[in-house]
């Protein structure tokens, strides 16, 4: 997934009449660059109550009813927020795999995850036009013990109740931790900025 950055007009970044020796260093001018769309990391944990001799395979991770298209318009108006990007998402609605997971040592394998106690993060990460949370985080999983019992579940979670005010925002990262035991699934939601970046941009 390719991200998408912009910067917010300035007078100095656009009308050389207005340039000093403080807003431009040689012939580039200071913007700051912010990210317009939102990331999505998916992290998967076994429970550490989970008996040791369970094992825990998850077969696929989704997000249901994502926009995969959008509109942006940035509000450059005197007064306007640094970072004030407006989005409306459209398109018709599809379902994002982040699970199965690429098997690092087999590059473009894909394979299921055997969770263990420790922190396993995703290599898929998604970034999304932000929009209205609409559709839910799905998780197949199996529970496997040494005496040959299994149990399948496939375990849909809504996703407006997990985090942010129910729609992901642009410059946002939304780090979904999955915690999967014996007797139940945690999903626990965490949302962080996306750093800007100040970059020096050639005058053309």
């Amino acid at each position: 997934t390719e991200d998408l950055m912009y910067f917010n007009m300035t007078p100095t970044s656009y009308n050389s009449t207005t340039q000093s020796s403080v807003d431009v260093v040689g012939n580039n001018v200071d913007v700051v660059f912010r990210h317009a769309l939102s990331w999505i990391n998916v992290v998967l944990v076994k429970d550490v109550d989970a008996p040791a001799d369970a094992e825990i395979t998850v077969h696929s991770v989704k997000f249901t009813s994502v926009l995969p298209q959008g509109d942006a318009v940035v509000d450059n108006a005197p007064g306007a927020s640094t970072d004030e990007i407006v989005w409306t998402a459209e398109g018709t609605e599809v379902n994002v795999e982040v699970c199965p997971n690429d098997d690092a040592a087999t590059p473009f394998v894909e394979s299921d995850v055997v969770l263990t106690t420790t922190e396993n993060t995703l290599g898929k990460q998604p970034i999304f036009i932000p929009q209205t949370m609409a559709g839910n985080l799905v998780v197949k999983y199996t529970i496997s013990s040494t005496d040959g019992s299994k149990f399948t579940e496939t375990k849909s979670v809504n996703l407006r109740g997990l985090a942010g005010n129910g729609a992901w925002q642009p410059g946002k990262k939304y780090t979904y931790t999955i915690t999967i035991g014996t007797s139940e699934i945690l999903i626990d939601p965490a949302v962080t900025d996306w750093t800007p970046v100040g970059v020096e941009v050639p005058r053309v």
